[in-house]
């Protein structure tokens, strides 16, 4: 599959909010703060400063987000994962965001070697994210986050969505908190009553249900 210019700057675009990444990428503990994250954005753009950072993320920018937060919680510290992207800037001159390149998330012809990352561990974490990534010119371009969860640029703004649907997860979860029946939420939308299970169990896992322990208001 290949991106034209059109669909490329849809995977560039900033339409993925600070506070959204944080509770996509954060599940509501790791990291604890949003200024974290925004610590760990900046790896992915080199001389970029703190307060030069702005407030929504791209989806190329998230996915890289989800793969410093993976080698950080496992095998690296952010001066290495910092290094490592750096490396692989030169490895990958093509790929503005090399986090996000198949290349490296399937640790083609040894890349996490070649850029600095334990080899013991690091090709297991990242073997899963990459399984869950679609690709076009091996660029991220959709991510099955949950089970029959996904976020895709291209639609709702890359709003967590029902997987082949344009539903947004908040559209559920608003009438769950609201007290719907699961039923009749599913025979609002068209659904299976199992599409309605996955969003339930992707919010509770993400910690975006009002009451879930360790939600701070967080409502994808």
């Amino acid at each position: 599959m290949h991106t034209d210019t059109a669909a490329k700057g849809i995977l560039t675009t900033r339409s993925i909010s600070i506070r959204d990444a944080h509770a996509l990428i954060g599940r509501g503990t790791f990291p604890k703060s949003r200024s974290t994250l925004i610590r760990w954005l900046e790896i992915n753009r080199p001389g970029a400063r703190t307060h030069m950072v702005p407030g929504a993320v791209s989806f190329l920018e998230l996915v890289s987000l989800e793969v410093v937060r993976r080698l950080s919680h496992h095998v690296c510290s952010l001066a290495r994962t910092r290094s490592a992207c750096l490396r692989l800037h030169a490895l990958l001159p093509e790929a503005t965001y090399p986090f996000a390149h198949r290349a490296f998330l399937t640790n083609d012809d040894g890349l996490l070697a070649k850029a600095g990352i334990v080899q013991d561990y690091g090709p297991q974490i990242l073997a899963e994210l990459a399984a869950q990534l679609g690709y076009a010119d091996d660029v991220a371009t959709w991510w099955d986050i949950s089970q029959g969860i996904r976020i895709d640029p291209r639609i709702q703004g890359g709003q967590p969505c029902i997987a082949d649907t344009r539903i947004p997860v908040w559209a559920i979860t608003t009438q769950i908190a609201a007290g719907e029946e699961e039923a009749d939420i599913a025979a609002l939308y068209a659904l299976d009553a199992e599409h309605v299970n996955q969003v339930l169990c992707f919010a509770r896992d993400w910690r975006m249900l009002p009451g879930t322990p360790g939600n701070n208001g967080n409502t994808i």
